[in-house]
């Protein structure tokens, strides 16, 4: 559905925050950091390969004092070798109490194209039930991640007209109390392009951020805070 200039400005007023004057729980940058490193280091499929991962833990090893033995305790049943053996297997696709995973999947049509790793957690098994939902839902309180490696491509997971988007789905962040995130690491290929509006689409349903997951410290930023949105839009990995 295309979304007039109207009705745009009216959505961000009833979404946003800032306007609406609700108070948002962000997550520490420092926490986060560790995190993403983490889930990079530990759920890739391999190196420079998509897939993303989302986590639903304690809130406090968000927004308090981070301890890795904490993080990796409220993980423990996701072993790294099952998660990534389960996402490169036939259903693409790790569920399990605090994590799920994914990476791309050949949709089976004659055009061989794929459903992205974001649109496998946040769409399936449909909308309204989706992994992700599903994973909000098991701890209200709890702090929610969602990372991916790339960042959600503007031709189909952030294109309004496909059946793929994605953007609606994210709703599903606003009316979870506990802190919330959504993460990439590198921006997709060319997206850099008139990108602003797409990654404000996201913005208002879940804080944005971007982190160089190969560093666990002073690596995360939040997009639409300060000056940040320039790195956000950067083909660059580096911090500047």
């Amino acid at each position: 559905m295309v979304v007039s200039g109207a009705l745009r400005v009216l959505l961000l007023c009833l979404l946003s925050p800032r306007l609406r004057g609700a108070e948002v729980q962000y997550v520490n940058d420092g926490n986060l950091a560790q995190i993403v490193h983490y889930l990079q280091n530990n759920y890739s499929p391999g190196e420079g390969r998509q897939f993303a991962v989302a986590v639903n833990i304690p809130a406090q090893l968000c927004t308090g004092k981070f301890l890795m033995q904490n993080f990796t305790n409220a993980l423990n049943a996701s072993k790294s070798n099952v998660v990534k053996n389960a996402m490169t297997g036939p259903n693409r696709t790790y569920v399990g109490e605090r994590l799920i995973g994914a990476t791309l999947k050949d949709d089976g049509t004659k055009n061989r194209t794929n459903f992205h790793s974001e649109y496998l957690l946040l769409m399936r098994p449909n909308p309204a039930h989706s992994h992700m939902k599903i994973l909000l839902d098991r701890d209200q309180s709890g702090c929610a991640i969602f990372y991916t490696y790339n960042s959600p491509c503007k031709n189909t997971c952030l294109n309004e007209k496909s059946d793929r988007c994605i953007i609606n789905n994210l709703i599903m962040f606003k009316g979870h109390p506990g802190p919330t995130a959504f993460v990439y690491h590198k921006l997709f290929e060319n997206d850099n392009r008139n990108i602003t509006r797409k990654f404000e689409d996201i913005d208002i349903r879940v804080p944005l951020y971007r982190c160089n997951s190969s560093r666990s410290s002073d690596s995360c930023r939040r997009c639409f805070e300060g000056s940040n949105l320039g790195y956000c839009r950067n083909n660059s990995t580096e911090l500047r």
